[in-house]
């Protein structure tokens, strides 16, 4: 329903270890159309983690076919990252060492990492 040059911008909320939400925001001059998004990992093994998330939208409330249709996208961008996830782990697993090379849009993510350490560290201590 948008109609006019629309605003877009993305709101993160990161709690150590593992919860992260995302508030995408969408909006003209006449709409507004808001997300949530939470995802949580939790370790299962040293290789190995539960990833859950959840999400909310006040977007076509009223079509029936919304919640399956939006399920059945997010399902498929989740699993998308999990292939991505997965071949990550088999490099990591042929080289024990080896950490990530992040790129430029993933320096959150290495931001991420480097608090973890330091975490880690302290705990430690």
């Amino acid at each position: 329903g948008f109609t006019g040059k629309v605003d877009a911008f993305n709101n993160y909320y990161w709690e150590p270890p593992a919860l992260c939400v995302l508030n995408p925001i969408r909006q003209d001059s006449e709409n507004r159309l808001e997300y949530h998004l939470t995802n949580v990992v939790t370790p299962e093994t040293e290789t190995t983690a539960h990833f859950w998330f959840a999400w909310a939208s006040d977007e076509l409330m009223d079509d029936p076919d919304y919640p399956s249709d939006s399920y059945k996208a997010i399902h498929h961008t989740v699993m998308e990252d999990l292939e991505m996830v997965e071949a990550q782990q088999r490099i990591m697993d042929l080289k024990p060492n080896a950490r990530p090379i992040p790129s430029t849009a993933d320096e959150p993510i290495a931001a991420i990492h480097r608090v973890l350490d330091q975490l880690s560290a302290e705990q430690t201590a």
